[in-house]
């Protein structure tokens, strides 16, 4: 019963936020995934696309992990680690539900995992590199 009211209460909160504030960002994918998306005529076609930009993002996300970490104190870095590893959790988890444990046909519940994973991904290296920007760390990773 707590719960749900806690999940009420969390609906009705994003329900009234949304409209004000919108949503943080429109993702942005490569060009080349746009490039890739626009040709591919079958869903083989398209997960190849898709799981190409997902290396990307990850590659993103490396970087933007390796540039934060080096201009946190040996606490925070502790903390940023764990915290890290628990997103990482978490993201792999729901990535296997999706695509394991929800019933469909093969082609919906790919998208949707494959969908899932690469917004995930995209959206932590967002957050990652909007912590850095309030740290004032640039692109040299040099505060």
């Amino acid at each position: 019963m707590k719960f749900k009211a806690n999940l009420v209460k969390i609906s009705i909160a994003f329900n009234i936020l949304t409209p004000v504030y919108g949503y943080a960002h429109e993702r942005i994918y490569s060009n080349e995934f746009d490039r890739c998306s626009k040709q591919a005529d079958n869903s083989d076609a398209k997960f190849k696309c898709v799981n190409a930009e997902i290396l990307l993002q990850k590659k993103r996300l490396n970087s933007a992990y390796a540039k934060l970490i080096k201009n946190l104190t040996p606490e925070e870095q502790v903390n940023f680690d764990r915290v890290q590893r628990e997103w990482i959790v978490w993201r792999n988890d729901n990535y296997n539900f999706l695509a394991e444990h929800v019933s469909g046909e093969y082609i919906t519940t790919r998208v949707t995992s494959l969908d899932f994973l690469l917004n995930s991904i995209y959206d932590r290296v967002n957050e990652i590199e909007m912590i850095m920007d309030e740290m004032g760390v640039g692109d040299s990773g040099i505060k």
